[in-house]
């Protein structure tokens, strides 16, 4: 088992950017690999876990499972430490109650995050955190 987890983000969008560097800089176990969902390997994991339909959402894979929306905000946040890891409570809320939440923001997150004429470009301190493996993420 990977011990890496993968997150699909949208790499046009300034608001999913800012969350992608928001969690670069509180993953201090450095947990999470990242990948715009624009990319070949966004695409070909998308595929294998079959999530081809699913949009608007960051997607989380983790230990073998893929997790959207709500669900994959909150276990990320829950590998972040304190006070960011408090929020795996929700998880106890139902999907019915939480996921309508996420997608107002999923539909507004344009208007959160000013737009950015430029997409993420990784340090050399993060770049392996870019660098995503067939092992990291295939199906088993």
């Amino acid at each position: 088992m990977p011990n890496h987890a993968i997150i699909i983000f949208d790499g046009e969008c300034s608001f999913c950017s800012n969350s992608v560097q928001f969690i670069i800089g509180h993953d201090k176990r450095a947990l999470f690999k990242f990948t715009p969902s624009q990319s070949e390997t966004a695409q070909q994991i998308r595929s294998a876990y079959n999530l081809d339909n699913i949009t608007g959402t960051m997607i989380l894979i983790k230990d073998g499972i893929a997790y959207t929306h709500s669900d994959a905000v909150l276990r990320i946040a829950a590998e972040l430490g304190l006070p960011w890891n408090i929020a795996k409570l929700f998880l106890l809320i139902p999907k019915c109650l939480r996921n309508p939440m996420y997608n107002l923001v999923s539909k507004n997150r344009q208007r959160f995050a000013r737009k950015k004429q430029t997409c993420i470009m990784p340090t050399n301190d993060i770049q392996e955190r870019f660098e995503i493996e067939d092992a990291d993420w295939q199906v088993h």
